[in-house]
């Protein structure tokens, strides 16, 4: 790793002159020249793209089912929201695709037994 001043009216080019200096608030390690005192960070490469795995990166286009999901609310008590994700652990599924599972009947719900009168 070479890194030199960024500062245009320095003089310092030598890797020996650009000490550590501590880190910032994001955990960034910040460098500072012992001839200007100029702090400043490494500048790093942002990570090149990696390729796509699946269709979910596709807007417009569905992933598991014949048709793309929307986003639609669901207006429920924290109660029922635990139930679901408790069940959607049971399934090892997100609570959105176990919802989707019931709407589609591919996860049976028991129906409710009439009273008797």
């Amino acid at each position: 790793m070479s890194l030199i001043c960024p500062n245009r009216d320095c003089g310092n080019k030598e890797l020996a002159r650009i000490i550590k200096h501590g880190k910032d608030r994001h955990g960034r390690l910040r460098y500072k020249c012992s001839e200007c005192g100029k702090t400043f960070f490494e500048l790093v490469k942002p990570p090149r793209k990696q390729a796509k795995k699946g269709l979910k990166g596709e807007r417009g286009r569905p992933e598991l089912y014949d048709e793309v999901k929307g986003k639609m609310t669901l207006s429920l008590t924290r109660t029922a929201i635990k139930g679901l994700d408790d069940l959607a652990i049971q399934h090892d599924l997100s609570r959105s695709e176990l919802v989707e599972r019931i709407g589609r009947g591919l996860i049976p719900i028991a129906k409710p037994k009439h009273h008797q009168q």
